[in-house]
């Protein structure tokens, strides 16, 4: 369903995990102004074997988070490569 949706618009779906003593870990999603500083949307983030679709600005990432973000190809590149 998300790769037919960003077949159709100028997004790009990017995928990153968070990284033992990366930028990201401990940090709040409203911390890391993800959306602002990168224009990517976080979908979801799955810890373990479960997923939070749409999560609170409020969320602390730790390590081995599996974030799942669309947006401009641009925005995948930094800072969201450096957390892995």
């Amino acid at each position: 369903m998300i790769a037919a949706a960003l077949v159709e618009s100028d997004e790009f779906g990017h995928e990153t995990v968070v990284g033992e003593g990366s930028a990201a870990q401990g940090k709040t999603i409203k911390e890391l102004s993800i959306e602002t500083e990168t224009g990517m949307f976080v979908l979801a983030v799955q810890r373990g074997r479960r997923w939070m679709y749409r999560p609170k600005p409020g969320l602390t990432l730790c390590p081995g988070d599996r974030i799942i973000a669309v947006g401009p190809a641009e925005g995948a590149e930094e800072p969201m490569s450096s957390w892995a």
